[in-house]
């Protein structure tokens, strides 16, 4: 396969012997090397007194008292119980729902948090504060909602802050005061006690401990390679970042940092001075992960200590024009789903066989590419000068549902797409303000379901199971 075009150096896609077996128990797999506290502080100052890593944010967790990105201001007490809000119009919902829908979206509109069924039941008002909301994350166990808000009344300059909600209580813990800070990429840890935010500035990451709202970690650089948003190695308390182009893991029990792999892209430039963060990106058993260095994409497997490289280039890619992106691992872990150049203009979807040591093409790229690990699907919404196309591929068949509704004649935001872990044949998409989930059949077809109507927009719909 050679997806190369004049436009890019050639792109090999290379054949490495697959990774060696996990060795007998007697004879341990090799482990990333660990960085002690004090090795880690010799090379920080090696770097000199404008080094790149601040050693007090890098290494440990912030000495008590905490400092002072999170404070603990105690959950708000309820005054009532999610509040319903008028049961919708049957007269707006044409279509009638057949069959019995699962699941319960979560969304903003107006800033404000509600929750509904996908069967148009059980309308919630969540959040009644006021603030204007975003990022809005849930919790493992559904029931709690974390979110940025901004805060304009303390200041003249909007300035946001980090609270968790109580879907059930509605009660309001504060995690980080408002501050001039601009957080995004909002994670919660394998047992939700723990949720990191990443500073839109690409210098600075934390890790709150939602139980006493105080700052359990903080990284931080000054350097020109930054730091990428974190993530959670699957189900674990274990957080993985790449700062000062360099990969590492952390667990949170300890304060030593693993080092798995070297000149690494934290964050994409594009040519319109738009960063792109690239985090790492896990299978969901932990075994390997995805990352992008200048020349290529790269797998890293964790239990021989050995990296691949998947796709390399005969030269370094500029930050403004490197094509390569890991999108994420299938479940049960088979392929690697990642996007690369087909030729000048477009990016193609590609997935990588772990097993075979080789990529086959699936179709076209976007920027609202998901994947649903579970069935192995991939959901793709493709933004074309005629309108928009919805595009439902299988890694197992190999086959494609695409979606052409008369809803889709319309350019839709390439961000508000989102699979049912419930039922993966629904999405939820907002088209001219309102909320709609889409069924998704084996044909040339498929059909929507207006959920909310609205006269102002909403944002953010996130899927949830209960």
């Amino acid at each position: 396969m050679d997806p190369a075009a004049p436009a890019f150096p050639p792109l090999h896609p290379t054949t490495p012997p697959p990774p060696e077996t996990t060795p007998e128990p007697e004879s341990p797999p090799p482990k990333p090397a660990a960085i002690s506290g004090l090795t880690a502080v010799v090379l920080m100052f090696s770097l000199g007194f404008f080094g790149s890593i601040t050693a007090s944010r890098f290494l440990v967790p912030p000495p008590s008292p905490p400092a002072p990105t999170g404070q603990l201001l105690g959950a708000v007490a309820p005054t009532a119980v999610p509040t319903p809000i008028p049961t919708p119009d049957p007269n707006l919902y044409p279509e009638t729902l057949d069959q019995p829908f699962s699941g319960t979206l979560a969304y903003l509109l107006n800033g404000q948090i509600y929750t509904i069924k996908a069967d148009r039941t059980n309308p919630l008002q969540i959040s009644q504060d006021g603030l204007y909301k975003s990022h809005l994350v849930a919790s493992p166990d559904q029931i709690t909602l974390a979110y940025t808000y901004q805060d304009t009344e303390t200041s003249d300059t909007p300035r946001q802050g980090i609270s968790l909600v109580n879907r059930q209580t509605k009660a309001v813990t504060e995690l980080v005061k408002p501050q001039s800070a601009t957080y995004a990429y909002l994670a919660f840890s394998g047992s939700g006690r723990y949720l990191s935010a990443w500073n839109t500035n690409g210098q600075e990451a934390i890790v709150i401990d939602t139980l006493t709202a105080q700052t359990a970690a903080s990284f931080g650089t000054e350097s020109q390679g930054g730091i990428s948003p974190m993530v959670w190695l699957p189900g674990s308390e274990t957080v993985s970042f790449i700062l000062d182009n360099e990969l590492f893991t952390r667990d949170l029990a300890d304060e030593d940092l693993f080092s798995l792999a070297s000149n690494v892209v934290a964050i994409k430039s594009t040519a319109d001075d738009q960063d792109i963060p690239l985090p790492p990106v896990w299978s969901a058993d932990g075994t390997y992960v995805a990352y992008v260095k200048p020349n290529g994409l790269y797998l890293f497997h964790l239990p021989t200590a050995k990296e691949i490289a998947v796709l390399t280039s005969d030269q370094d890619f500029e930050l403004d024009t490197l094509p390569y992106r890991a999108l994420a691992f299938n479940q049960p872990l088979t392929h690697l789903l990642y996007e690369s150049p087909a030729n000048a203009e477009n990016q193609t979807l590609y997935a990588y066989s772990v097993a075979e040591i080789k990529s086959v093409p699936i179709g076209v790229s976007s920027p609202s590419t998901l994947m649903d690990t579970a069935t192995n699907q991939v959901l793709n919404l493709i933004n074309t000068s005629g309108g928009s196309q919805l595009t439902k591929y299988s890694l197992t068949s190999w086959s494609e549902a695409t979606c052409t509704d008369q809803l889709l004649s319309y350019p839709l935001p390439p961000s508000t797409s989102l699979l049912n872990p419930l039922d993966q044949a629904l999405v939820s998409l907002t088209h001219q303000g309102d909320l709609y989930t889409l069924k998704l059949v084996e044909t040339e077809s498929c059909q929507a379901y207006d959920l909310v109507k609205s006269l102002s927009p909403l944002a953010n719909p996130i899927w949830l199971t209960n």
